[in-house]
């Protein structure tokens, strides 16, 4: 992970300020539950901005929808991308 610093930096300097808190909400929490007050309230977005910024991630394919056990969640595509937040201090 830390030898991509530099495509990670790129990417992540890349968003918009909305986009990065709903990314960094997203892995927070897993992926799931992103719709929820507590969540949007945390994020500082509101329900329509968060709505607006994860269809955008999506459309970068940096993030996607994943079914499991009748769940529906997001996750990144590069999960590497979440350890890099973490390493970085940004989770």
């Amino acid at each position: 992970v830390r030898q991509d610093d530099p495509f990670y930096t790129q990417v992540w300097n890349a968003l918009t300020s909305v986009q990065q808190k709903a990314i960094l909400a997203l892995v927070r929490e897993k992926g799931q539950n992103l719709h929820s007050a507590r969540v949007i309230r945390e994020s500082g977005l509101s329900q329509s901005t968060m709505q607006r910024a994860l269809a955008a991630l999506k459309s970068r394919d940096l993030i996607r929808e994943e079914e499991t056990r009748g769940q529906t969640r997001l996750r990144l595509e590069d999960p590497f991308f979440g350890v890099w937040l973490g390493l970085i201090g940004h989770t």
